[in-house]
């Protein structure tokens, strides 16, 4: 199955990891898994769109437009979430993707999830904690 959005990973030594090498050969996600701590941004990127979650100062960006959801100068930890989820739609060959893609963080003493859901064209922000 083709994937709408490839992932691209940037880590604090500046060092960038893509899903696909030039060769074609695919990364496995453990490979970000290995070096989670030192994950600074997460991208999924496709032929129209690109999405992100900066992991310093907890942005989003939906195609060059950026979302805050605390100040951008706030010192807080916060922890890659990405997932996706696919739907096959009864009595139908339809499959669907949809991408989950946010972070987690604890502030004074509380959880805090901002998770963006993109899904057929459409982009999803949820909150918990």
């Amino acid at each position: 199955m083709t994937e709408e959005f490839l992932w691209e990973v940037v880590f604090k030594d500046g060092a960038t990891l893509k899903q696909f090498n030039p060769d074609g050969s695919e990364n496995s996600f453990k490979k970000i898994q290995e070096r989670y701590n030192e994950v600074t941004c997460f991208k999924l990127i496709s032929n129209s769109e690109n999405f992100e979650v900066n992991l310093l100062n907890g942005c989003f960006t939906l195609n060059n437009q950026k979302i805050y959801f605390f100040e951008p100068e706030d010192k807080i930890n916060y922890r890659l979430i990405f997932f996706k989820r696919r739907t096959t739609v009864m009595n139908s060959t339809n499959i669907f993707t949809e991408y989950w893609l946010g972070w987690q963080t604890t502030i004074n003493g509380k959880n805090e999830k901002r998770i963006m859901r993109i899904s057929n064209k459409r982009v999803y922000f949820t909150e918990g904690g």
